[in-house]
């Protein structure tokens, strides 16, 4: 990974102080990097505290030579390491330093191995410590209780501990090193400068444990407040649907009240015009020179009462008594009846959403239509004038016939369309409702239909032999 020079640091383990970079040396690794070029013999870590910078594993005078030389990057390995890899690595580069003789080398050495476990044990139990460095101490809990103890006193580790750790490190240099620190008093500064790191990582972690808690109940707390303006939002939101809802009931309401009285209005209105010409009529002296008339000239024109409320106007009343008093009506359909025919047209027109309106048409082919089945039962006529009048009551009840068919025909195919489009919307409408009458009338229908279209064509074959 190519990497600034400047961007890296010395290994955290290695004490410039009580032993620094050899100049001579580094005067030495100059010529060489002059006369050959730089052979990048270096390693690094991440920087733990700086994600911006590097930590030098080895070659602190090699990095040294290369920033005299003006070397500003270079391809470097990027490594991920511990901080018990860093010392054992720096111990080993002591160790190549000067042919390996140096006592300041293996001084730096041994002091850097006293700090980390001293770090460890006074951070740590045995059984964590354990994990760490496994080489140590192996199961001896109550030699690991010593060694503490004598840390605490400011006595330092056993040579034994300390190579234990780093086998590299004959053992006589090891005693001569920490024999040197107990008389400098370097052995208690270790302990001290040690105390100190870890209570400064003690109140350092107090403070981010503090500040994550500060977050977590600042967190709560707006969510918490989220919550109440969500509930708040919903609540309102319940309230203007369901005053949206009262509204919307309020004035359905108020529209079939209006429904209501319109339509009794307008039965009420229909009612007093049927009546009002019925004391017309009266007034005429219809019903009275009814049975006269009769027997002087043509059939009177007698219609039955209480058919005006099944109208809506005159026009329609009129065309009823027209068709009700023509002589064929008169001759098949009885006064009594025709109450019940201008109820059964109503009903056509009611029943239809809309489909059939009441028309001069529509009553003139339904009274047809009952003139022409009571022709269908018997009456044979018994002279050649009558039988035309017959035949021709016959040809206009056929076409009346036909035009009804024709009406039923197309309002039964736009019921089916729409049920088949309701149906498409709303599938499971069909659970609960018996077709079975629909489709038996269905098929009768059909065949009728039949039956007339071959009626049809026998009858244009007679005809055309």
């Amino acid at each position: 990974m190519m990497t600034y020079l400047n961007l890296i640091d010395y290994n955290p383990h290695r004490d410039t102080d009580a032993y620094p970079i050899d100049k001579n040396q580094v005067n030495v690794l100059i010529e060489s990097i002059n006369q050959t070029g730089f052979w990048d013999n270096l390693l690094v870590r991440e920087h733990p505290g700086d994600p911006n910078r590097y930590q030098l594993a080895y070659g602190h005078h090699r990095l040294e030579a290369a920033l005299a030389c003006g070397i500003t990057k270079a391809d470097i390995p990027v490594r991920d390491l511990s901080e018990d890899d860093m010392l054992h690595i720096m111990i080993k580069e002591n160790a190549t330093q000067a042919g390996g003789q140096s006592a300041a080398a293996t001084l730096d050495s041994v002091k850097a191995i006293l700090r980390r476990l001293a770090y460890l044990m006074l951070s740590y139990d045995f059984e964590h410590v354990g994990t760490i460095v496994p080489s140590l101490f192996s199961t001896n809990e109550k030699a690991f209780d010593i060694q503490k103890g004598l840390l605490l006193k400011g006595e330092g580790l056993g040579h034994k501990v300390i190579h234990g750790y780093d086998t590299s490190l004959k053992r006589r240099d090891i005693q001569a090193s920490i024999a040197a620190l107990k008389a400098d008093g370097s052995l208690k500064e270790i302990l001290i400068e040690t105390e100190a790191i870890i209570e400064e990582e003690k109140v350092e972690a107090e403070r981010i444990e503090a500040e994550q808690l500060a977050l977590a109940e600042a967190e709560r707390k707006e969510a918490e407040a989220a919550t109440k303006r969500a509930e708040a939002a919903q609540r309102k939101a319940d309230m203007a649907r369901d005053e949206a809802e009262k509204a919307r009931q309020e004035r359905l309401a108020k529209d079939a009240k209006r429904e209501s009285k319109r339509r009794e209005k307008a039965k009420v209105q229909a009612e007093e015009k049927a009546l009002q010409q019925q004391r017309q009529a009266k007034r005429a002296g219809i019903a009275v020179n009814s049975a006269k008339k009769a027997s002087e000239t043509a059939p009177v024109q007698v219609m039955g009462k209480g058919v005006a409320k099944y109208f809506d106007n005159s026009y329609q009343q009129n065309a009823f008594t027209d068709s009700i008093t023509t002589n064929a009506a008169q001759k098949y359909i009885p006064i009594d009846q025709h109450e019940k025919i201008a109820k059964n047209i109503r009903n056509i027109v009611d029943t239809s959403n809309g489909e059939i309106r009441m028309s001069a048409e529509l009553i003139k082919t339904e009274i047809q239509l009952i003139i022409s089945s009571a022709l269908g039962i018997g009456n044979k006529l018994t002279n050649e004038e009558e039988r035309d009048k017959e035949i021709n009551i016959a040809r206009s009840a056929l076409r009346n016939h036909l035009l009804s068919a024709k009406n039923h025909i197309e309002l039964f195919s736009k019921c089916i369309k729409g049920a088949k489009i309701t149906l498409t919307r709303y599938p499971n409408l069909i659970d609960g409702i018996s077709t079975t009458g629909l489709l038996n009338t269905a098929k009768d229908a059909r065949l009728q239909i039949d039956e007339f279209e071959k009626s049809i064509h026998d009858l244009n074959t007679a005809i055309e032999e």
